[in-house]
């Protein structure tokens, strides 16, 4: 039984060798797009803009500003020592992510065991940015209050010193690790918890990152199957009758010129507003965002559907075409989950997704898509739009003649 299935699958391959060779190439040119779109380069770095304003101007204080703009921290933060003022500004016009203020009276309220804060203000706009300082500041003041319970005389001195030369530093060093070889098995660090976790996040395989990343878009790929499993059977019946009453009647072949249409449409639609609606109420994005996610909605489908009536002109069967237009949803879930993968995984995957060449171009491209300093409609929007509408047009024509071809007898 087998060896007559793969016959006759040999024999149908040999008569329309074309539809073979798209498979085959297909896959290769969705990967090479792929790698030149979302590969990480140079010009790609993605760095959070930080404002650091000292107004306490302590050694204490110096040491936490310097902390901020060290070798390992300046890869992620851009740090701009700037007034108070100029920082308000420049977090107005989106030009910062966040500011981050040491108010006077800190090193004496910290060194007298007094209740200080530490002021950081984040720019609503730049949602991941904003992620990243207050995890990162939640980090800085679970160190700084540990320090401070632990090492209650040590801290002492900051208070009695206007600078921190060499020997202060010693006599802080020496006193601390002479309470912590007394007491060793008595502390508990915030600093061992972060360097297991660093660890862990070091342990995580590149290919894994590769595929969480890839996680959402495979989730809504399962639901479309499921949706087109029930309705399979439905389906077939009324394509195989479209598809013949195309070759008697040319009415029908408008039907389905508008019946592929309003299918790529919607499926395509659908997930992305299933994915978008889940992403808003986890983020609080205003209503400004929502109109530039649906903006990026109708992109997506504009796309879908031009690929699906590209697929529909080639010279190839309509049987053999079913299969490439459920590559092109498959394609279309697959990059629609893996952009927005960065606003809706939770931060343990989100961890990991970062270890692959992925997540830093994603987390650019998704973050200057809910800039709300930029246009919601623009002249880019009008001639990509017009493009696409007239390309699809074209290809429409295109299955138009080879449908009359079909039915002359020449296909």
């Amino acid at each position: 039984m087998l060896n007559v299935l793969l016959k006759k699958d040999f024999r149908r391959l040999i008569k329309d060798p074309l539809s073979l060779l798209f498979l085959l190439a297909l896959p290769l040119v969705i990967t090479l797009i792929a790698r030149s779109v979302f590969s990480p380069s140079a010009e790609a770095q993605f760095t959070v803009p930080l404002a650091v304003v000292d107004q306490d101007n302590t050694p204490l204080s110096n040491f936490i500003t310097s902390a901020m703009s060290n070798e390992r921290m300046a890869s992620l933060f851009e740090v701009r020592n700037i007034p108070l003022k100029k920082a308000r500004q420049q977090l107005h016009d989106n030009q910062l992510a966040g500011i981050f203020v040491i108010p006077k009276g800190f090193t004496d309220g910290f060194v007298n065991q007094k209740p200080v804060s530490l002021e950081l203000t984040t720019n609503p706009s730049r949602i991941i940015s904003t992620g990243i300082l207050q995890s990162t500041f939640e980090i800085l003041t679970d160190l700084l209050d540990g320090i401070r319970e632990l090492f209650p005389e040590q801290i002492a001195l900051l208070s009695q010193k206007n600078t921190l030369d060499m020997e202060t530093v010693f006599e802080l060093g020496r006193s601390a690790m002479d309470k912590i070889l007394k007491e060793k098995d008595l502390l508990k660090f915030p600093v061992t918890f972060e360097t297991e976790k660093e660890k862990k996040k070091e342990s995580g395989s590149f290919q894994n990152g590769i595929i969480l990343a890839f996680l959402p878009g495979m989730g809504f790929m399962s639901i479309l199957f499921v949706l087109s499993a029930v309705f399979k059977r439905q389906s077939e019946e009324l394509e195989n009758g479209m598809i013949n009453r195309i070759l008697v009647s040319p009415a029908t072949l408008n039907q389905l010129l508008s019946a592929t249409l309003i299918y790529s449409l919607t499926m395509v639609f659908l997930i992305q507003i299933i994915l978008w609606i889940i992403s808003i109420p986890l983020f609080h994005l205003q209503l400004f965002h929502s109109f530039l996610l649906f903006k990026g909605i109708v992109y997506m489908s504009l796309l879908a559907t031009l690929l699906n009536a590209v697929l529909y002109s080639l010279p190839m069967k309509l049987r053999s075409i079913e299969a490439f237009s459920s590559i092109v949803i498959i394609t279309v879930c697959l990059l629609s989950g893996l952009l927005v993968s960065p606003l809706i995984m939770p931060g343990g995957l989100r961890s990991l997704v970062s270890k692959s060449p992925f997540y830093t171009p994603v987390a650019v491209i998704t973050q200057a898509f809910t800039d709300k300093t930029s246009a919601f409609i623009n002249s880019g929007d009008a001639v990509f739009t017009g493009s696409v509408l007239i390309l699809l047009f074209l290809s429409l024509l295109l299955f138009r003649s080879k449908i009359n071809r079909h039915r002359a007898g020449t296909v």
